[in-house]
């Protein structure tokens, strides 16, 4: 059955035809609903019997042909919406275009909205377009209302993205229905807002770091928190879920908060997660399963099905970060107006102890979903059948290893074990050097590591520390980063003499035989020649250069003597004293090549 307001139903389709009257409705929209009353009342009059075809159509002043249609239009309705006749003249939303000019512009609109997300930007290449096909430009009002007419959420997704639109226009009426506090533990990460600087130098900035959060849907708390400066990974895990399930007593402690300060912990009954590779690992999930955890992923692409952990995640950041020096914002344009390297100043310290303060302030608030505050909710359900799942303290130290990270197949070397550039030892690993073992830490302390060692776990302490790092393995991984020069690396005038030694072996090694030859009898005439530039110093230059003239040793002065001396005891000559080779037995005990060299050339 269909209500009186012009609806006509059949099996599949329900369609409305006119709107009913309201007050805002003209005088032209009154004067076609009369009409339409009118043929409706003509109508079952003639389907009584009281009037003929022709009677009918003489009534209403049309012709025999349209009275039918009329009748034909009205069959089946409850009231005269259905024959109320249409508005005259061209419909307001109709656009008349050339087909060459409606199929350019929707070509341009593909082609330049969703980078130029403006109507302009359309037009103009239109324009442009339109003078190289030869056809006429369309006005810049024609290209407006064609896009207008195109649906609302493919506009906004050409604009903001295939996920945006869905955040926007898809329709998700679940809810997940919770019954206890830990049945569903939702957990993620994101990058802080917010600019984080080293602690022995302000002006240093590390970067970004990772936020990880873990909350119970069912009571709003906060179970679980953990900051890392490197991507989020089996180690962001471990140290979340810890946070999660043990107490945080020493924790609290060690940032100088109050113990009291955070209470809430336990076993989750589910875990849920997106499709992160750290949340899919299957170590991870097989360990959770050790202590009744289960793991289940969203799906993929269906970010809404943690709906609760993305809200949680947008107003920490909102609230805490976005109100401390050095936040970056959340809007890329306004984030050129906040110099956040010039206000950086909070250290990883702070922040965590800053990010615990927050938490414990929204523990405290009154939360919209539940009408009371979460800290109050938890404590309610401490004292009932429904209270969370505790962990054994027998259990917490086999828990915190067995979910902290750890590196298989370690070596036990003669001074112990090396691990981040430190030697931990301990007193069992005498009797088992070279043994390999499987090693754990603590990314909030790597002063010590446990290592399973003869069926039980042992704590090795950190008794060499080389490089002086932070025993807080988020920082130490960045001070490794600012190594600087590498052991071995060269300045630029060594590499360039290194560089001149590679030039002349390749140079060495490149010459042929031939050319060590002439190398030889150059070096030959090279030590001649200084051999007379020395004669000609002494004053004892020979008449003629021609060996014939050449004065003998004993006729030259002494001093002459001395130099020649000298200058033959520095440099091994390469010139041949023939007589000595012709008066000695010549032997097969040498293979050098004599050369003779021409005199007169000299």
């Amino acid at each position: 059955m269909t209500e009186a307001t012009g609806l006509e139903t059949d099996a599949h389709t329900t369609t409305i035809s006119v709107q009913a009257l309201t007050e805002a409705s003209d005088l032209t929209e009154v004067q076609r609903h009369a009409l339409g009353s009118d043929r409706f009342e003509v109508v079952k009059r003639y389907w009584d019997g009281d009037l003929t075809p022709e009677e009918g159509s003489e009534a209403l002043g049309i012709s025999r042909s349209q009275f039918f249609r009329i009748c034909a239009k009205a069959r089946g309705a409850l009231n005269y919406l259905q024959v109320v006749p249409g508005k005259r003249g061209r419909k307001a939303d109709k656009i008349v275009l050339p087909y060459e000019v409606e199929r350019m512009i929707e070509e341009m609109y593909i082609e330049h909205y969703p980078q130029g997300k403006t109507f302009s930007a359309v037009w103009e290449a239109c324009q442009v377009e339109g003078d190289r096909r030869r056809i006429t430009r369309p006005s810049y009002y024609s290209v407006c209302r064609w896009i207008k007419q195109r649906p609302e959420r493919e506009r906004y997704e050409m604009v903001n993205g295939e996920e945006a639109a869905a955040q926007r226009y898809d329709y998700r009426p679940g809810y997940k229905e919770t019954n206890r506090p830990l049945e569903w533990v939702q957990i993620d990460h994101t990058p802080a807002d917010l600019l984080v600087v080293d602690s022995l130098d302000r002006t240093t900035i590390i970067g970004r770091p990772y936020l990880s959060f873990a909350i119970c849907i069912h009571t709003r708390v906060v179970l679980g928190f953990y900051i890392s400066f490197l991507h989020p990974s089996a180690v962001t895990v471990a140290k979340l879920l810890e946070t999660c399930v043990l107490p945080k007593n020493r924790l609290l402690e060690a940032w100088k908060l109050r113990s009291d300060l955070w209470p809430m912990h336990g076993l989750p009954e589910v875990i849920h997660t997106d499709n992160a590779k750290e949340f899919v690992s299957q170590v991870f999930q097989l360990n959770a399963k050790d202590f009744d955890i289960d793991v289940q992923q969203r799906p993929i692409g269906q970010k809404h099905f943690g709906g609760h952990i993305e809200s949680l995640i947008g107003k920490q950041s909102m609230k805490l970060l976005h109100a401390l020096p050095g936040t970056t914002g959340a809007n890329t344009v306004a984030r050129k107006k906040l110099k956040s390297e010039k206000s950086a100043c909070v250290t990883i310290e702070r922040l965590r102890r800053l990010v615990v303060l927050g938490i414990h302030s929204y523990h405290e608030t009154k939360h919209s979903e539940l009408n009371d505050r979460p800290a109050r909710i938890w404590e309610k359900f401490q004292a009932t059948k429904n209270a969370p799942r505790m962990l054994l303290e027998s259990k917490h130290d086999s828990f915190r290893y067995c979910f902290y990270p750890e590196v298989p197949r370690k070596k036990i070397t003669t001074g112990g074990i090396e691990l981040f550039r430190r030697f931990y030892d301990h007193a069992g690993f005498e009797s088992s050097v070279l043994e390999e073992v499987l090693v754990k830490y603590d990314p909030y302390d790597i002063s010590y590591i446990m290592v399973f060692l003869h069926g039980k776990w042992i704590k090795a302490t950190c008794k060499r520390n080389i490089f002086e790092r932070s025993n807080d393995y988020e920082l130490y991984r960045w001070e490794r980063q600012q190594k600087g020069e590498r052991n071995g690396t060269m300045s630029a005038a060594g590499a360039e003499s290194k560089g001149q030694i590679f030039d002349e072996v390749k140079e060495e090694k490149s010459l042929t035989a031939q050319a060590k030859r002439k190398r030889k009898r150059v070096k030959g005439e090279e030590d001649y020649r200084k051999e007379n530039e020395l004669l000609d110093k002494a004053g004892n230059k020979p008449e003629s250069h021609a060996p014939g003239n050449k004065k003998t040793s004993s006729e030259l002065k002494p001093k002459a003597k001395k130099e020649i001396a000298k200058y033959k005891s520095d440099v091994k000559s390469n010139v041949i004293d023939l007589k000595a080779i012709m008066s000695k037995k010549l032997t097969n005990e040498t293979d050098d090549e004599i050369v003779i060299y021409n005199m007169d050339r000299f």
